[in-house]
């Protein structure tokens, strides 16, 4: 399928090979060729990390066994002849005439590439004209999957970013929200009151290797499903050095049972979700404090922190109870086909 628009190019191909091949074009625009560079590149690093694709649910896994997600097809964007975006067109679940969306775009990958890293920024506008892309890539998407027998095309992503605004340009209609962001403003911070007694800590750089297997222990208990290993944890922590910090709450004997980390990009700080082991507000609200002690020591320019906070109703308590506020969603967008 070809259709030209504002001076871009999409095209469609059905098939579960589709989405790999224009992968394939993707890192070769971006001149990686070896294994190992190609899965560096699909790795994203850092506390507080990018809106991490726009079908969170479908990513996009190997369906040779039979395993769900399955890739269906892809559709490609170009500008002058060249790979700008793609989308892998997936069905999350057998049998639900659901079809979801995960995007990739060129210059954001670049970006990540050059950097190390997609910009902290989680709830901006994303790069200049991905909102554009995205919304060529969905109108694009939607007839064939109403050809290929599917009644919906989902995605999800920030309603202030390039999904959100996509999603605006294309009709669809908002069916759940999934997460909030919270800003703290930082100049106006007061230590909260009656905090219970918590050894809390600041994290050094780079992690001591004992700090890591601690970390470890916390992540595998609050997701059993994700396999992490300790260097690729200590890599996924890392982030960006000493713009990063990471903070954690642990036992007398050492054990962790929560843990906050931020990126300082400008003059705010994005912090992913706390991970932590059942820990309830005001236990986090300790955490919550610690961080934002160390920010004013370490970063005393940043004025904000914005939080993620992913349904946790504790997460949302201790956010709430500092006075901060709901500036962004993560929302889940459906097209009716």
């Amino acid at each position: 399928m070809h259709d030209t628009h504002d001076g871009l190019l999409t095209e469609f191909e059905a098939g579960p090979d589709a989405a790999d091949r224009l992968s394939d074009e993707m890192l070769a625009l971006l001149g990686i060729t070896e294994t190992e560079e190609a899965e560096e590149a699909e790795e994203v690093a850092g506390p507080g990390g990018a809106e991490q694709g726009v079908a969170p649910e479908a990513d996009g896994a190997d369906d040779e066994d039979g395993e769900w997600p399955k890739s269906v097809g892809a559709v490609a964007v170009r500008r002058d002849g060249v790979l700008v975006g793609l989308g892998n067109l997936v069905q999350p679940v057998d049998d639900e005439p659901i079809a979801c969306l995960d995007a990739t775009f060129v210059e954001l990958e670049r970006r990540r590439l050059a950097t190390g890293r997609y910009p902290a920024d989680l709830t901006g506008p994303g790069l200049p004209g991905d909102a554009v892309l995205m919304a060529r890539l969905l109108s694009a998407a939607a007839p064939q999957a109403r050809a290929l027998g599917f009644t919906s095309l989902e995605w999800s992503g920030l309603d202030t970013g390039t999904a959100g605004r996509a999603a605006a340009a294309v009709g669809a209609e908002v069916v759940a929200v999934l997460g909030r962001y919270w800003t703290v403003p930082l100049d106006s911070w007061q230590p909260p009151r009656d905090l219970p007694p918590l050894d809390v800590r600041r994290a050094p750089h780079p992690l001591p290797a004992d700090v890591v297997e601690r970390y470890l222990g916390l992540y595998t208990a609050t997701n059993p499903e994700a396999y992490w290993v300790a260097d690729e944890l200590a890599d996924h922590l890392a982030g960006s050095g000493d713009d990063t910090l990471l903070v954690h709450a642990q036992t007398a004997d050492g054990t962790v049972t929560a843990q906050l980390g931020a990126v300082v990009e400008g003059h705010l700080a994005y912090a992913d979700e706390p991970v932590h082991l059942g820990s309830g507000p005001r236990h986090l609200l300790a955490l919550l404090d610690h961080l934002v002690t160390c920010l004013r020591a370490e970063h005393p320019a940043v004025t904000g922190l914005v939080v993620q906070e992913l349904d946790d109703p504790a997460t949302a308590e201790a956010l709430a109870g500092t006075g901060a506020e709901v500036t962004t969603l993560w929302q889940a967008y459906k097209l009716p086909l």
